[in-house]
Parts: C-alpha cells; sequence; structure tokens
C-alpha cells in the first residue's frame, strides 16, 4: 500500500485488513489473482474509517521467467486530524453570546466534544453545530449561523486548525401573548400559567422575555393541565402563531 503522507495510524493496522493472497517469491509460494479478494480488502480498509480516499492500482508486472503477474496498489489518504479548536464569533466587534465552556462542557457530556489529534468527522461537525445552535436557542437566539474554518498547522499537511464561527443574529424577545377561543378563563389567567414564553411582570411592563421555541410543548402542556384540574378534560392547546411585532434599532 502506498500513503500520500506518512501515516499517523501503525502502518501494521491496515496491513492486518489485507487477506493473504499474494506471491511471496522467498517461499516459492504463489497465488493466483482473485479480483473478488482484491475488492474485499478494499472495503475492509474503508471500514476502519481513518481514510478519506483509497483507490486501487492493478500493474501487469512480468517475473523473471516472463509470466505477467499482478502489481496491485492500495493509494490511501488518511483523514484530517484536529490539534486546535476555536469557538470564536463571525464579527470580530462582537462577542460570543454563549460561553466557550458552557459549549465544551455540553459537548462533553453529550459525548460530542471534538477531541485533538481525533479525526475529522463530518456527521459529528454536523452533530457540534446543532449543539451549539440549540445553546443560543435557549438564549433567545433563534436564527444562529455557525460555520466551520480549516487551516492546515504546520507540522503536517493533515493537522488541522478547526474553527467554529458564530453569528448569533438578533436575540427575539416575547413581547405578548395571546389566546384564540378561550371562552372560560381570560388571557391573563392562561398567561400566568405559562413558565417561559411570556412577558415578565404585568403585561411585559417588567421587559421582555427569551423567546424559547423548544419550550412552546412544555408551556402548552401547562395550560392544557390548568384546563383539566378545572374540568375541562377536553381541552386542547394548538401549535402557536408567532408574529413579529417589532424590531428594535440595532
Amino acid at each position: 500500500w502506498v500513503t500520500e503522507v506518512d501515516p499517523m495510524i501503525d502502518p501494521q493496522t491496515y496491513g492486518s485488513q489485507l487477506t493473504l493472497a499474494f506471491s511471496q517469491r522467498s517461499q516459492n509460494r504463489w497465488m493466483p489473482y482473485d479480483e473478488t479478494v482484491i475488492l474485499n480488502d478494499f472495503w475492509k480498509l474503508w471500514r476502519t474509517e481513518f481514510l478519506e480516499d483509497l483507490r486501487i492500482e492493478v500493474v501487469d508486472e512480468p517475473y523473471e521467467n516472463g509470466v505477467v503477474g499482478k502489481h496491485v496498489i492500495f493509494r490511501m489518504e488518511e483523514r484530517a486530524r484536529v490539534k486546535v479548536v476555536d469557538y470564536i464569533p463571525a464579527d470580530a466587534t462582537q462577542k460570543l453570546q454563549v460561553d466557550v465552556s458552557k459549549i465544551e462542557s455540553t459537548l462533553r457530556e453529550r459525548e460530542l466534544a471534538v477531541r485533538l489529534d481525533s479525526f475529522v468527522d463530518e456527521s459529528s461537525l454536523r452533530k457540534v453545530i446543532g449543539v451549539i445552535r440549540e445553546l443560543y436557542a435557549e438564549k433567545g437566539y433563534n436564527d444562529a449561523v455557525v460555520t466551520t474554518e480549516r487551516a492546515n498547522v504546520a507540522g503536517g499537511a493533515k493537522l488541522l486548525h478547526l474553527t467554529f464561527k458564530i453569528e448569533s443574529g438578533p436575540k427575539v424577545e416575547v413581547a405578548e401573548v395571546l389566546f384564540d377561543g378561550n371562552q372560560a378563563f381570560n388571557d391573563g389567567k392562561l398567561r400566568r400559567q405559562m413558565k417561559d414564553n411570556k412577558p415578565n411582570g404585568f403585561l411585559g411592563f417588567l421587559g421582555d422575555a427569551t423567546f424559547q421555541q423548544a419550550k412552546f410543548a412544555d408551556d402548552a402542556e401547562r395550560v392544557s393541565e390548568f384546563y383539566k384540574n378545572n374540568g375541562y378534560a377536553g381541552a386542547q392547546v394548538g401549535q402557536p402563531r408567532v408574529e413579529v411585532i417589532r424590531t428594535s434599532e440595532d
């Protein structure tokens, strides 16, 4: 096998995946060429998940006696490894709305932390981005955009500085909550049953509350339970309709 750069995985790890189906002249051991075996070895190497690219070349090389032999070459390119991880605001004049320590601790709790010297995995990166957006949504930044930037680190073409750039977008707050179809109880009484998505204080005089879309179901359940506890066993609360009623100057 041939690698584009010096492998970071012990070459014996790759060698252990290959079937002993090749000729060994020193032992007068001769094996017929079997493409099925070669293809099986290809998939065993690919399933190690260490490789970014893998291809096979088969070259005709005659032996000293003129018999044509097959020289099988596995050309491998290992996946990049992470050496440095950063979380920064997309706009250098802004600041992160969620502390890096909070992001990292949440990722560790969910076993999604980007470990140093680990291979870059696109699926894992998408999950990390999802967690970051979730943490921002909890603070009312429902339209946060997270992108990744990769730069080579000195010491190897496959060593990366991975940066998560976070654009928080505008913070969304709850200014007003209205109910449709409520006849037994007025809006104020129903608002008081809610915990998260409601204005602070009477009619929001203490300021707007952070908009938390993920908490809609919890608030709807509290309103539903209030109805049921007051004898309305068939009461149902539908999905909320959200409208923008004002935008701040910034």
